[in-house]
């Protein structure tokens, strides 16, 4: 059965469609739940016809009144062309409520040649709107097949692809006005080779993104770990700390500047020295950085290991993890009753130089507090050895920076904090090509 007997109402072979030429309306962009402008009934198409002979003009308003759905197809479009047979079961099951209008933007030369090889193969006629641009306006697309529904009204009720176009979904839309919820997104954007990917991308489709920067005046020293963001920034920072950040992932012992070992032939470059005011300013400027990573969904062991490789392949440095014996600050806890363990409370902290306040809080907060704040600046790493797990009470009186006038004070909890030798992890950077 030809297609021209249910198409009955397209008599035109190579109509020229009107160019929209200077002075012509601006086609502004239908989405869906808009209503076509006046102008799109009454403009007259180009359609080529396999055995139409006659020519005449044809229009939407013929079809006013009528479910119109805009087949935007294309001869080289497998899956289009695949849908024909599909589309002339619709037409013939739905005839006097849809009108199925396939539309593209090649010629009419190619378009003809490629329906009569396909009477020839398949015995099938076909019809189509050609060299369409006005209509590609209002509905822009970037992959084909694009369906576009319009009901008897001229309200655009849906965008979707071929699988929406069924028996269902157009009873749906035609007898209870519900029209297919699966709406077909083809998102035009133009890439600016002048600007960054990550600029240029919504947060949300950001996979994985580093960046490193020279220094950025203005900004200060800082660092952020956030583990929820999935997120590491360092602002303004020395080489040392980036390297400290990324191989202690974050962990107040192995962050402890004891615990970090230069072995490189330009250290100036890889640490400030003591450097203030203008020199460090003056330092900064050559060799500070600003490095930050985003990577959603991921643990934080693999950021510290992306940022670990990012460093690697950046800097012409080799890092690693080893252990060596140095000299500790070892804190132990005498034999006798545990003088620490907290007799409840409300938690609380109090603490400044020279003095620490702790109620009903873990024990490792008081070590943390040693570790990353008041032995910050000693050359040797505090161990805790005491075996204290628990909630405790403290409240020292001693300048907590001295671990001489520390150990006095600890002495009446009976903890003992004494220099030691121990093998412990250490975090040693090279030039790479070195032992």
């Amino acid at each position: 059965m030809g297609i021209l007997k249910c198409t009955v109402l397209f008599p035109v072979l190579f109509l020229l469609v009107p160019s929209l030429g200077a002075g012509a309306q601006e086609v502004n962009q239908l989405n869906v739940g808009d209503t076509v402008p006046g102008r799109f009934w009454h403009q007259p198409v180009k359609m080529v016809l396999t055995a139409e002979k006659d020519n005449q003009s044809v229009s939407f308003g013929q079809y006013r009144g009528k479910l119109i759905i805009l087949d935007f197809w294309a001869t080289w479009c497998a899956p289009c062309v695949a849908a024909f047979p599909k589309m002339d079961s619709l037409r013939t099951r739905f005839k006097d409520q849809l009108a199925i209008l396939p539309v593209t933007s090649q010629p009419s030369r190619t378009v003809a040649a490629f329906f009569g090889n396909m009477e020839k193969a398949t015995s099938r006629e076909g019809f189509s709107i050609v060299d369409d641009t006005s209509l590609r306006s209002f509905f822009p697309y970037r992959s084909l097949p694009h369906y576009v529904w319009i009901d008897g009204n001229g309200v655009v009720r849906a965008i979707t692809g071929g699988e929406q176009v069924t028996v269902e979904r157009i009873s749906s839309l035609l007898h209870n006005d519900i029209p297919p919820s699966d709406i077909k997104k083809d998102v035009r954007k133009v890439y600016n080779y002048n600007s960054s990917l990550h600029e240029q991308i919504e947060s949300e489709s950001l996979l994985k993104h580093s960046t490193f920067s020279k220094y950025i005046e203005g900004y200060g020293s800082r660092h952020s770990i956030d583990k929820k963001q999935a997120k590491i920034t360092l602002l303004n920072s020395t080489i040392a700390w980036l390297y400290r950040i990324a191989y202690s992932e974050f962990n107040p012992e192995l962050l402890n500047p004891s615990r970090f070992v230069l072995e490189v032939k330009d250290s100036i470059k890889v640490t400030s020295g003591g450097l203030k005011g203008r020199l460090l300013k003056e330092w900064c400027a050559d060799n500070a950085y600003c490095y930050e990573l985003t990577w959603p969904g991921q643990e934080a062991s693999r950021l510290f290991e992306q940022m670990r490789a990012d460093l690697n392949s950046f800097f012409p440095y080799a890092c690693n993890i080893e252990n060596r014996p140095i000299r500790c600050l070892v804190l132990t806890k005498g034999s006798g009753k545990d003088r620490v363990a907290t007799k409840g409370g409300k938690p609380e902290l109090k603490n400044d130089a020279y003095s620490l306040f702790m109620r009903n809080l873990l024990w490792k907060n008081f070590t943390s507090l040693l570790n990353m704040y008041y032995l910050q600046k000693s050359k040797m790493p505090l161990i805790d050895e005491t075996g204290i797990n628990g909630y405790v009470d403290l409240d020292i009186k001693a300048r907590m920076a001295d671990p001489g006038a520390l150990a006095v004070a600890l002495s009446k909890y009976g903890l003992h904090l004494k220099e030691e030798v121990r093998e412990l992890p250490v975090i040693v950077l090279r030039n790479k090509g070195t032992l």
